[in-house]
């Protein structure tokens, strides 16, 4: 069991923080991944996920 204070952030890649391109990894969509390091900044998480 994850204990309450654990922050878990669980992400679908494709489409969501880059371009669509599967099987490969498309390119970065920025805003995305500019607004995951403003979280990750506040509040690190101790888990990261891709689903």
């Amino acid at each position: 069991m994850i204990p309450r204070n654990h922050l878990i952030i669980a992400i679908d890649f494709d489409g969501t923080i880059v371009e669509d391109a599967f099987p490969r990894i498309g390119k970065p969509l920025i805003f995305a991944f500019d607004t995951l390091k403003k979280n990750a900044i506040r509040r690190p998480p101790t888990h990261l996920m891709d689903l």
